[in-house]
């Protein structure tokens, strides 16, 4: 089958060729940003079921490469871990969100019972979304060959339900879309800043004597 589809206290750890952000709440109330991890609506996680009471986001752009990275926790009720991997590397399991090493094509190998073909309509390449353990998991290809791995995880067991599955697709869609948008955007940020260090560091002459 295929389917369509106030933070009262916060640290902030600095990466190289972009950031690292850390935020959660001291008294156990859900964050108040109005984005989470500057991809998702707080809005739209929340209606869902998964208020963010911590998130992590980093970004890391090279001469070459870019990946990004959000982790977000809930209240474990029903929902607990929330998982967004985004970069070049062919593998799509890394033994961290997918439990495994494999390729995007194997995927329908590793997970037959569970995987099922993923159109999404605003976002270009191909993907699969299949069940494992107590988690959903969502693996997308974009045409350049960046991919996405993003994983949901539920404190029922089974995992998320098939309607928790479809309304967690409609809150992710936007996010797949934005996600080569924020590292074009990334990427060019990081190369002002490298001409400009490069600028800085070319000698401009002594002095004539």
């Amino acid at each position: 089958m295929m389917l369509v589809g106030g933070v009262s206290a916060c640290e902030v750890v600095k990466a190289d060729r972009g950031s690292g952000q850390e935020s959660a709440t001291a008294q156990g109330s859900p964050l108040s940003d109005e984005r989470i991890c500057d991809l998702f609506p707080n809005d739209d996680l929340v209606e869902f079921g998964f208020p963010t009471y911590h998130q992590y986001v980093s970004d890391y752009a090279g001469v070459e490469e870019y990946y990004f990275l959000c982790r977000l926790d809930s209240d474990y009720d029903p929902f607990g871990l929330l998982d967004v991997s985004y970069s070049q590397d062919p593998k799509v399991g890394n033994g961290d969100i997918i439990p495994a090493i494999f390729q995007f094509g194997e995927v329908p190998s590793v997970f037959p019972e569970t995987v099922e073909a993923l159109s999404l309509a605003s976002v270009e390449g191909d993907g699969w979304v299949f069940v494992y353990d107590v988690s959903m998991y969502v693996v997308w290809l974009y045409p350049d060959g960046f991919r996405t791995v993003v994983r949901l995880t539920s404190w029922t067991p089974g995992g998320p339900t098939e309607e928790q599955m479809s309304r967690f697709l409609v809150v992710l869609e936007p996010a797949l879309a934005e996600l080569p948008q924020r590292a074009a955007r990334v990427k060019a940020e990081a190369a002002e800043e490298r001409a400009r260090e490069e600028s800085s560091a070319v000698p401009t002459g002594g002095e004539t004597p």
